[in-house]
């Protein structure tokens, strides 16, 4: 009935359509699987990996019941993307099963920003197709521009690429419609992969001011302070309470070895190297520190074979900036295909 209410609205209006193209999208019929996703999605807003192994869960059980629900598939995408960054070691798999849900969204709803907005998330963290996840990212904005989440993930993308002010535009327009959202958080972000390290370290300043033992605010701002010369500052951060951040040891090696520790950066990044849960992205941190250029490059080509979540990051990280002049490392960045 609604489908032949929608298209007599459309003849009415002199609307011209396909008319085999369907108007009215199709829902899902079970109050069940409606709860089940709103649950899922109030985990996947919760802080650490046991909400979010719950809410992956509790969206494979809507999945079970009706599997031809897009939001499902899509809030699936989301997951098993942040399982990936900040959950699972080596994120391969997890990544992996993150692009094929959002490709199943799209299927299942071409016209859902939100599925948009997580195919073009998965396809330029695991495809590496930059601009195809654009026109995904152009086209859920298109569909809805009041998603905070297409405005934020392609913000997210830009950064990666190096447009920052765009990333920065983008990333407001997300927070102007998502209260929730910190703009100075994630433009202090911004401004340090723009190695614009006195205006990140504001920003993260402002964000921090209510919450400085947030994870991500102890390590991001420490290593604020690291790019500016200030190992103290930097250091104390680091001795906080550690609440997992993957990135912290990697980070530490980095404050030893530019503060003069040279044995001390060593011994740690050996630790760090021999350690299976450490990923190699981050013995590259590590490796890079100590002057291990070459077994840095190994690591690198090992995290760029292996899909890890953080590769994207490769072009813009201050990090690895000792390695732009490698060859090695700039046959990656094209493997990368950064435009």
């Amino acid at each position: 009935m609604q489908e032949e209410i929608a298209k007599a609205v459309a003849s009415d209006l002199r609307v011209r359509f396909n008319q085999s193209q369907q108007i009215v999208r199709a829902r899902t019929t079970s109050p069940i699987v409606h709860d089940l996703v709103l649950l899922a999605r109030h985990l996947q807003k919760s802080e650490g990996a046991d909400s979010q192994l719950r809410g992956l869960a509790t969206v494979d059980s809507a999945i079970a019941l009706d599997s031809s629900y897009a939001p499902a598939w899509s809030l699936r995408a989301r997951l098993l993307s942040a399982i990936a960054i900040f959950t699972d070691t080596t994120g391969f798999d997890a990544l992996r099963a993150s692009r094929d849900a959002a490709v199943r969204a799209v299927q299942l709803d071409s016209l859902s920003a939100e599925a948009q907005s997580a195919v073009g998330q998965e396809i330029f963290r695991y495809d590496w197709d930059w601009p195809r996840a654009e026109r995904h990212f152009r086209r859920a904005i298109a569909l809805n521009s009041s998603l905070a989440i297409a405005h934020s993930n392609y913000s997210r993308m830009l950064r990666s690429l190096g447009r920052f002010d765009e990333a920065r535009a983008q990333y407001q327009a997300a927070a102007a419609l998502d209260p929730s959202i910190s703009p100075a958080l994630t433009q202090a972000r911004i401004s340090y992969f723009a190695h614009d390290f006195e205006r990140s370290l504001r920003e993260f300043q402002l964000a921090t001011a209510n919450d400085s033992l947030a994870r991500a605010f102890v390590i991001w701002t420490g290593q604020t302070f690291l790019a500016l010369g200030r190992f103290a500052e930097a250091e104390s951060l680091l001795n906080l309470p550690d609440r997992g951040e993957p990135t912290r040891p990697a980070t530490r090696v980095v404050v030893y070895a530019r503060s003069g520790r040279m044995d001390l950066a060593r011994r740690l990044a050996d630790s760090l190297v021999r350690d299976p849960k450490v990923t190699p992205d981050r013995k590259a941190v590590a490796l890079t520190a100590i002057g291990e250029r070459q077994r840095a490059l190994d690591q690198i080509e090992r995290a760029v074979a292996t899909h890890s979540a953080f590769v994207v990051d490769f072009k813009v990280d201050p990090l690895l900036d000792s390695l732009r002049s490698e060859p090695r490392f700039q046959a990656i960045l094209k493997q990368l295909r950064f435009p």
